[in-house]
């Protein structure tokens, strides 16, 4: 185990990005052509929506090969004509027979929102499809190590599925919520925090008080294809879109307050294919780090920046508490004279990562 993970106290937390569910779910760009390639054989017929899905596709290949992104921009087609930019920028475009009156932007903003939903549904039903029967023996020394909590920006089960099929109990703490601003795991598991969700959540109106205002819960299902229970609807309940994931409305406070509370707690975190590019995510990790001299980072990451900028998040960690590192402007580490290494940058893929930094043999443990 490596020596920064403390093996008898639990004060270590995991924070898993998209590239610690690899190979196992497609990464950003493979998926952005998965979803635009299913929807080209699927939405050929000559309703409103796949109308506009065929007027958009043109576009899309410009937009870049971030799902997220792409998402974000067909989205932004449902409220162009309230969004504060059109005051500076004009040329917006219409797509699709629509008439020029209120009725017509309507159905336009309309058939917008239905076909984010439509490729927001397919992405999630990708990542669900091809985590199954993924090869998931690889985080068993991690779930079965001394951790503070776990913590995913990942919408897929694979953590769900590993500890299942290993005997850990794990809790994301969903159906304990009580629609307030906090949020709470069962003592008896390992607290897995979905910070942006999960395609296992559905949202209903679980609980109502004497005083008649409806609380939202949520139901965790186990197969990312049911219903929930109560309801029967089918939608999964996370932040899907590029920029801010940051929202003030529903589960997503409870969820931060979580991740602050949770990183309080730990003297070292191991950050497992994260790219550093959420900035609330980033802004969390430097003020853990800020507060106190022995809090560490392990980053396990196969393609890391060799040089990274300063002014970028992991730039300005690795500048901080990376003994070894230059930055992009040529700036040595502040910690080149002392050598105290608070950064270890790992450079694996997930799959053997992970072994290698919670197994036994590792650092004398």
């Amino acid at each position: 185990m490596h020596p920064w993970i403390d093996a008898e106290a639990k004060k270590t937390v995991v924070l898993l990005g998209a590239g610690a569910s690899q190979p196992n779910v497609p990464l950003a760009n493979q998926l952005t052509q998965l979803i635009k390639d299913s929807l080209d054989e699927e939405l050929v017929h000559d309703n409103n929506v796949q109308a506009l899905w065929r007027a958009i596709r043109p576009e899309l290949d410009a937009i870049g090969n971030n799902v997220e992104y792409l998402y974000q921009a067909i989205e932004t087609l449902s409220y162009q004509d309230i969004d504060p930019t059109r005051h500076w920028v004009t040329g917006f475009k219409k797509y699709g027979d629509y008439e020029d009156s209120d009725a017509g932007r309507a159905a336009f903003h309309q058939d917008a929102e239905r076909l984010t939903h439509i490729v927001a549904s397919r992405a999630y039903e990708i990542v669900d499809s091809s985590s199954k029967g993924a090869e998931l023996s690889h985080f068993m020394p991690m779930l079965n190590a001394p951790l503070a909590g776990i913590i995913s920006l990942n919408y897929d089960l694979l953590i769900e599925h590993a500890a299942a099929a290993g005997g850990v109990r794990v809790s994301t703490g969903a159906q304990e919520w009580d629609g307030g601003p906090r949020w709470r795991f069962p003592v008896d598991a390992t607290p897995l925090l979905k910070l942006h969700g999960s395609v296992s959540w559905r949202f209903s109106r679980a609980d109502i008080p004497h005083w008649g205002i409806p609380r939202i819960g949520i139901y965790e299902v186990e197969d990312a294809r049911a219903a929930a229970p109560g309801n029967n609807r089918m939608d999964s309940k996370l932040i899907f879109g590029g920029g801010n994931k940051l929202r003030p409305d529903e589960p997503w406070p409870a969820l931060y307050t979580a991740f602050e509370d949770m990183l309080a707690e730990a003297e070292t975190l191991v950050v497992i294919g994260y790219s550093f590019s959420d900035p609330h995510v980033d802004a969390a990790i430097r003020r853990w780090a800020a507060q106190s001299g022995s809090r560490r980072i392990i980053n396990i990451d196969p393609c890391p920046i060799e040089h990274p900028s300063c002014s970028s998040s992991i730039g300005h960690l690795r500048y901080a508490l990376d003994p070894t590192c230059v930055t992009e402007e040529g700036i040595p580490s502040m910690r080149s004279t002392d050598g105290e290494a608070r950064f270890d940058l790992i450079r694996q893929k997930a799959e053997t990562g992970i072994p290698e930094i919670f197994g036994v043999n590792n650092g004398g443990d």
